[in-house]
């Protein structure tokens, strides 16, 4: 099966690619040399197009043996993204957390019709019916909390209770 990628994602996907390579090959105190070629080869082009930029960090055991920034973080300006930059991620982990529930189930180590609720005791009671696989389907009924008047009240540092 081809997937076809709108070109502008293209770069998203290569960057993934390589983040995860490099994580692979990440040494205790740094990133082998041809692996950061390899990322700067496909990240390197983040920012050209009139894309914005991006800052690729790798970390081993909670240390960061790789940080960089590509590209723009104002294209209009012109002004370069800075390695220190701290961007929201948004919806990125979505599909990591439905891979690694899948494979907790396919390991027998929970049930897609188990209840929230049996892996998570301290979730609000309203939600102690929804299953694993109604949130996986987005078939819950579970509100969504950036909607929500008290996330919209929230600093970014601040953490949802």
């Amino acid at each position: 099966m081809m997937i076809h990628l709108n070109p502008c994602h293209r770069w998203k996907v290569k960057l993934l690619f390589a983040a995860l390579a490099a994580g692979g090959l990440a040494q205790a105190a740094s990133l082998d040399p041809a692996v950061v070629r390899q990322i700067d080869d496909v990240v390197g082009q983040v920012g050209k197009d009139r894309l914005p930029g991006a800052v690729v960090l790798v970390a081993r055991n909670g240390e960061t043996v790789f940080r960089k920034a590509y590209g723009w973080a104002d294209i209009d300006r012109r002004q370069p993204m800075e390695p220190a930059v701290s961007m929201p991620i948004g919806s990125v982990t979505k599909q990591f957390t439905a891979t690694a529930i899948m494979m907790l189930a396919e390991e027998g180590k929970l049930s897609l019709t188990d209840s929230v609720a049996q892996h998570l005791p301290d979730l609000a009671p309203q939600l102690r019916d929804v299953s694993i696989e109604q949130l996986l389907t987005h078939t819950s009924g579970v509100p969504d909390y950036t909607r929500q008047w008290r996330f919209l009240l929230l600093d970014r540092g601040d953490e949802i209770a």
